[in-house]
């Protein structure tokens, strides 16, 4: 062998254990995040891992009653609507679903960005591993406001 070319012991020792210390997006955490609007730092945050749920309460503007909505984050860092329940057959049908003999109606809608205009009179609520978030108390009334998935 030439000396000079191709990697030799040294390097592919380096190498190998800067792979193992380099950061991985697979080894990163990963938080479920709320944001005011086109701002890079989040108002809240908590880890989330990928399948995690946590859902959305608030009062529906046209018929004032409660709509809970149930979301899962995947792996991919994106943000599914998996359920939708509610008092009113009246919102199933605002929202372009069938009434259910069930409590829950069962979705699965990629949605990646919820993006929430939040109002005192809307009582947005973020639940998620035992904490409820009132989203009206986060930022001034009519601040809009991102949920996502971020990476750190």
């Amino acid at each position: 062998m030439i000396k000079g070319k191709g990697p030799n012991k040294r390097h592919l020792l380096v190498l190998g254990i800067w792979f193992l210390l380099a950061p991985s997006p697979a080894l990163a955490d990963t938080y479920l995040a709320i944001f005011r609007s086109l701002s890079p730092e989040p108002l809240w945050q908590g880890k989330i891992a990928p399948g995690e749920s946590f859902s959305l309460v608030h009062r529906n503007s046209i018929y004032g009653v409660l709509v809970w909505e149930a979301f899962q984050a995947d792996d991919q860092g994106v943000i599914w609507l998996k359920g939708l329940k509610t008092e009113s057959p009246a919102v199933l049908e605002y929202y372009g679903l069938e009434a259910s003999t069930s409590d829950w109606i069962l979705l699965t809608r990629k949605l990646g960005t919820l993006f929430i205009l939040p109002t005192s009179a809307g009582d947005f609520r973020l639940s998620f591993n035992q904490e409820t978030v009132a989203l009206s108390q986060l930022a001034p009334e009519g601040t809009p406001l991102e949920i996502r998935i971020v990476q750190k």
